[in-house]
């Protein structure tokens, strides 16, 4: 087994998960989801760079701001007994001067986590629904704002990409690609870096994905051993897979996952931003997703990077419904 799994899973000794479970899952069925519609492209202020083809695509995509239309609609509401919701529409990329661009997105994002500060309750929990993927800036920067010690959170990332970009290493110089590097590391923009005070350890985090990703980006997480759960590991040793998440799930005082639906292959997953080649398959996601709502003391959710304008958009939907319905129920579809 690769050495980054063996690493989570108790010094390489197999435990059975049986009997692992603390009861969380009763309490977390009666957690409220709150949604905020996140209608941003902020991230897409140039031409996507694809990792896998290592070229930037033809077009910007802007579509992506409209995805929280088609996830949050009263048919997949309905499956809530109860819920609430608040909106968010944020500036266009293309009115940001790009010598400004950094700090007027880190506003945005800082006011819009000021907004989930505001109304969210206890009991509740915060689910944002992007927009271009950069969405989670906010949405971790909300959660550092509420719970006062990094130490105690843990983050899941299910994405085929890095995002853990310095300024400076970006080949598309865009936010999406870089908006989680200051919440484990000093940020080379530094009124960007100023707003995140607070460091997540690296050892808080975990990618769930068969990750394409720049040469930067391999030698940062390389070199901190950060965890990577990978389409190799998941399919041959899924057990273990899934004993390594749930001890990380269950170390944690609060959970964040980040969930960019191109972690699955483009043939499940079209209507994204950048379709995976290579990407998960849903037997290997849903099983992973499963334990959050079974084992986290509390948690929060983002999802992001669907793009209602791209081929495939009613089968896209239907599976980030499934993923999002499991995460915060328990149950599926």
């Amino acid at each position: 087994l690769p050495r980054e799994v063996l690493r989570a899973c108790s010094g390489g000794k197999r435990k059975s998960r049986k009997g692992l479970g603390d009861g969380l899952g009763k309490m977390r069925k009666l957690s409220v989801p709150h949604f905020y519609g996140a209608y941003s492209a902020l991230g897409n202020q140039t031409n996507l760079y694809d990792s896998a083809a290592r070229k930037p695509q033809p077009k910007i995509s802007y579509g992506v701001k409209n995805a929280p239309d088609y996830i949050l609609t009263d048919t997949f509401l309905k499956r809530f007994s109860n819920f609430v919701r608040h909106d968010k529409t944020f500036l266009d990329p293309r009115t940001i001067s790009k010598d400004a661009s950094l700090q007027v997105i880190a506003e945005q994002y800082i006011q819009f986590a000021e907004l989930i500060n505001k109304t969210i309750k206890p009991r509740e929990i915060q689910t944002v629904i992007g927009g271009d993927n950069s969405v989670t800036f906010a949405s971790l920067l909300a959660l550092l704002r509420r719970e006062k010690n990094p130490k105690e959170i843990g983050v899941i990332i299910f994405d085929s990409h890095g995002d853990i970009h310095k300024k400076n290493t970006s080949p598309s110089g865009n936010f999406q690609g870089m908006y989680l590097r200051p919440f484990f590391d000093t940020f080379d923009n530094k009124t960007v870096d100023a707003y995140v005070k607070k460091k997540i350890p690296l050892t808080n985090l975990i990618y769930v994905g068969n990750l394409t990703l720049e040469p930067e980006e391999r030698v940062f997480i390389n070199k901190n051993k950060i965890l990577e759960l990978n389409k190799e590991t998941l399919k041959n040793r899924m057990d273990y897979a899934l004993t390594c998440l749930t001890e990380f799930v269950k170390r944690y005082k609060h959970i964040h996952i980040s969930l960019d639906p191109d972690v699955l292959d483009k043939s499940i997953m079209p209507a994204v931003q950048i379709p995976a080649e290579n990407g998960l398959l849903l037997e290997h996601v849903l099983p992973l997703l499963k334990i959050i709502p079974e084992e986290a003391k509390s948690f929060s959710v983002d999802l992001s990077e669907i793009d209602p304008k791209k081929r495939g958009i009613k089968r896209t939907v239907e599976v980030a419904h499934k993923m999002l319905y499991l995460l915060l129920t328990g149950q599926t579809l």
